[in-house]
């Protein structure tokens, strides 16, 4: 199954758009990857952050990725 990781990257680089999630969005570093968005389960939370984190390192990516 792909998941939507160019989506979730650009949602990271649009900050005007309305995003709907509990927590206090971060403001990244220089450097880091903002991982915004909504996924269907834990599961794909986590296939994504894995995918992410091998291939930008666990140190860029700042996760605020919602369940919903």
């Amino acid at each position: 199954m792909k998941y939507p990781i160019a989506f979730l990257l650009l949602l990271a680089a649009a900050p005007g758009h309305a995003q709907v999630q509990a927590q206090a969005p971060a403001t990244p570093l220089p450097g880091q990857i903002l991982v915004t968005g909504t996924l269907a389960d834990e599961a794909a939370k986590a296939a994504v952050l894995a995918r992410l984190r091998e291939l930008y390192g666990a140190e860029r990516v700042v996760d605020q990725i919602a369940i919903g």
